[in-house]
């Protein structure tokens, strides 16, 4: 029988405690044996509220103990960077969350020390795993619309006027660093061609800091010929979120295919010659779960991340081309940045 591999937790954050700490106890390979955050009250909680043996407040205390093989970093945005380069020079297998950095840099080097270092570098683009994006990707894949044209992601979502996404763009608050990023790696994974160039506008309200965006919609040019109109909001309390993909040969529609919306399960819908067809409906199964069997296949070397590094890295660079849009008014060329390591 294969040993578990054990997980650190960087960051005792509320997406691991809702989500991932969870994936990673359900999962069939892995076994969480420590955590780490800035505060030893908020490390012992954690590690008491999920039956985790080790706590630390040092990150190099969590990277010294042997039985931590992968590590899983969740603290906020300003932080990966350096977290993802220190756990990479300790040997541990990573899986990061969006974003991967606030600079496009500091994002190339992270995923340059994890592939020196030998160790599998993941992004926790969650939707990947999701029932409704996959098949909205296998339709693309198997030609049923033809070549894609047009695609329009929505993302209205709400988020509270205290949080530090609204104030703190030192570590990367903003819509487009928490929502945006979701469908760019979203739209980029399903279509599977790659952002050439992007225009945007983008809108900062008065509960933002220092006028980071909290409304952006950007459209962006891939290099297979589409169009994709990204919209995303942090101001939307009755929002729902959707995904529409126009070939000459027909459309796809997914319907609650990008949020967390408890009250509305996922469907995707195919037209083709004026017939609708339902192709997928998500599952109530955890898309971190199985983003953490993923992953620890890949550490196995039995299969790869749903989301590499790189792609995390695609997915930044979309996003910071967009806000780089909004501010000057002009086209604005997406990053190249990764693409030699696909």
């Amino acid at each position: 029988m294969t040993a578990l591999i054990g997980w650190g937790l960087v960051g005792a954050s509320n997406i691991a405690r809702q989500r991932v700490a969870n994936a990673i106890r359900h999962s069939d390979q892995g076994q969480l044996v420590g955590v780490m955050s800035h505060s030893r009250g908020l490390a012992e909680a954690f590690a008491t509220e999920f039956a985790i043996p080790h706590y630390y407040d040092s990150l190099s205390d969590l990277l010294d103990q042997p039985q931590v093989k992968a590590v899983y970093v969740s603290s906020t945005n300003q932080y990966h960077h350096a977290q993802v380069l220190a756990a990479a020079a300790a040997g541990k297998h990573v899986l990061c969350e969006k974003p991967l950095a606030t600079d496009l840099n500091d994002a190339i080097e992270m995923v340059r020390a994890c592939r020196a270092a030998g160790v599998v570098m993941g992004t926790n683009h969650h939707l990947r795993n999701s029932v409704t994006i996959r098949a909205m990707r296998a339709a693309i894949a198997s030609g049923q619309i033809g070549a894609p044209v047009s695609a329009i992601v929505s993302q209205p979502v709400h988020v509270g006027e205290k949080e530090w996404r609204r104030d703190k763009p030192d570590a990367g608050s903003g819509v487009s660093f928490d929502v945006l990023v979701h469908g760019a790696d979203a739209i980029r994974y399903i279509l599977g061609q790659e952002p050439v160039e992007v225009c945007a506008m983008g809108r900062s309200s008065t509960s933002m800091a220092n006028g980071v965006n909290d409304s952006i919609m950007a459209c962006y040019r891939f290099d297979g010929g589409a169009l994709a109109s990204l919209y995303a909001d942090f101001n939307a309390a009755q929002g729902r979120t959707h995904i529409e993909i126009h070939g000459p040969e027909g459309s796809i529609f997914g319907s609650d295919v990008l949020g967390k919306t408890p009250h509305y399960r996922g469907r995707v819908v195919l037209r083709l010659k004026g017939q609708d067809e339902e192709i997928a409906v998500e599952s109530e199964e955890s898309r971190y779960l199985l983003g953490i069997d993923r992953f620890n296949a890949a550490i196995l070397e039995i299969g790869q991340p749903a989301c590499s590094g790189v792609d995390g890295l695609r997915s930044l660079a979309m996003i910071l081309a967009a806000e780089a849009a909004a501010a000057s008014g002009k086209t604005t060329g997406v990053s190249d940045a990764g693409l030699d390591w696909l």
